[in-house]
């Protein structure tokens, strides 16, 4: 057996809920699943999707249409960007588990970047820069 590692990338992500909901829209460009959009949506009590309002308590969703199927995002879960431009929903503890928040930006190419005292970050960087051929 052999051991892996994830390739370090820097994704986009948006935190679902009431106040990011106009973040969430541009971001995701929510619009119709008939699109091929995701769709916003409402949780009930049970935990269920629900596209009409089914009164208070309410939750905000997210339905997302990926290549495993249609996803449901509830309010707290992130928004991820894939490397290919597709949109999936990760549970807040996964995400914390898996996730740094960017710490460091490159003004000049308007790009953020993990930790650059990090020797390992620094190679990463400077390769996925030779690949996008800057």
């Amino acid at each position: 057996m052999s051991f892996y590692r994830k390739k370090p990338v820097v994704i986009e992500a948006v935190q679902l809920g009431w106040d990011t909901w106009s973040e969430i829209c541009d971001f995701a460009s929510v619009g119709q699943l008939s699109d091929g959009k995701p769709m916003g949506c409402y949780i009930n009590e049970a935990g269920e999707a629900v596209e009409e309002f089914p009164g208070q308590p309410a939750k905000i969703g997210l339905w997302i249409p990926t290549l495993e199927g249609l996803m449901v995002a509830t309010e707290g879960d992130w928004i991820i960007k894939g490397v290919s431009g597709e949109f999936y929903p990760c549970k807040p503890d996964i995400f914390e588990q898996t996730y740094e928040l960017v710490r460091h930006t490159v003004p000049d190419l308007g790009m953020e970047v993990l930790d650059l005292d990090d020797p390992e970050a620094q190679a990463a960087f400077l390769g996925q820069l030779k690949i996008d051929g800057i």
